[in-house]
């Protein structure tokens, strides 16, 4: 990617097709993390956490911002 932002002026539409289908898997990936459970370590054992809210507040304040920052078209914002 950085290779092509810096030397090359266009893609061919086959690679643009498959920068979409990379950037959708991606945001595949958020979506289905949000509904995905974790383990909880307490002092007292491993928890699995299955609540909806739980699981989103984790991922909210963890993964969140870097992972849609992955999936921004940064090509297509500074062109």
């Amino acid at each position: 990617m950085p290779y092509r932002l810096a030397f090359t002026s266009f893609d061919p539409i086959g690679w643009l097709i498959v920068y979409g289908i990379v950037d959708l898997v991606f945001l595949f990936d958020v979506i289905l993390t949000f509904f995905t459970s974790y383990t909880e370590y307490t002092p007292t054992g491993d928890v699995e956490v299955f609540e909806l809210k739980k699981i989103a507040y984790n991922y909210i304040k963890s993964w969140l911002i870097l992972d849609l920052l992955s999936i921004l078209p940064i090509d297509y914002i500074f062109p």
